[in-house]
């Protein structure tokens, strides 16, 4: 079982973003923000992996590169102007391409990276509101239970993803104000699920942070 090295990752990335750019307004930010994500996920896993016991070299690796990819998804959503469910669809083409494209010579490491990017941000809420079914045909198989971390690796993608902005490391509170903030100006139904969500990832946020004081994973959630 081998990943590649993130740099060759990276330009995967890139060339499948350049792929499908009618799905983004302005790539250089787009990849901006996938790459501030991997290094963002990897400063935090050094952090915790330090009492892990032989297992935090890959814990840091996967998580890097999961990063890199969380938001792949966008290149291949329906909803071309908010890219609803990008997560879902990004965990799919992951567990499907991966390996085809040298990102893990194992798909079953394939699949499992795959489930760090399915529930980063507010999905759940998302695929439970009727106003998103328009952009549910080809998702009805997915299963709900999967829309929520219950891993240290999940949480840590969902906690690097909300800390950074354009690649500047910002506040948790400070990302999500900005995210409500935008929906309420531009009357996105995003906000609905937002607000609705909005507990939960301040309870991820708490437990990540927590964690780094530590330097240490306690809790309730798994490490993959």
């Amino acid at each position: 079982m081998a990943l590649t090295r993130p740099e060759e990752a990276v330009k995967v990335l890139e060339n499948v973003v350049r792929e499908n750019s009618g799905n983004f307004g302005m790539i250089a930010r787009a990849l901006e923000h996938f790459v501030a994500t991997g290094n963002r996920a990897k400063d935090i896993a050094q952090v915790l992996s330090t009492r892990m016991d032989g297992k935090g070299e890959n814990f840091q690796n996967e998580l890097e590169i999961a990063g890199y990819f969380h938001d792949v998804g966008r290149c291949f959503a329906k909803d071309k102007k908010d890219h609803a469910f990008h997560e879902i669809y990004g965990a799919n083409w992951f567990e499907q391409n991966a390996v085809a494209l040298g990102i893990t010579d194992s798909q079953e490491q394939a699949n499992r990276m795959a489930q760090y990017l399915r529930p980063h941000f507010i999905v759940k809420e998302q695929f439970e509101m009727p106003e998103y079914d328009v952009w549910k045909k080809g998702l009805e198989g997915t299963d709900v239970n999967l829309l929520l971390p219950k891993s240290w690796n999940e949480l840590v993608i969902i906690y690097a993803d909300l800390t950074n902005n354009g690649g500047k490391i910002i506040s948790f509170e400070e990302r999500v104000a900005d995210i409500k903030k935008r929906d309420k100006e531009t009357g996105n139904m995003r906000l609905k699920a937002l607000e609705t969500a909005e507990t939960r990832l301040l309870k991820y946020k708490n437990d990540v942070e927590l964690a780094l004081k530590q330097g240490v994973c306690n809790g309730g959630y798994l490490l993959k």
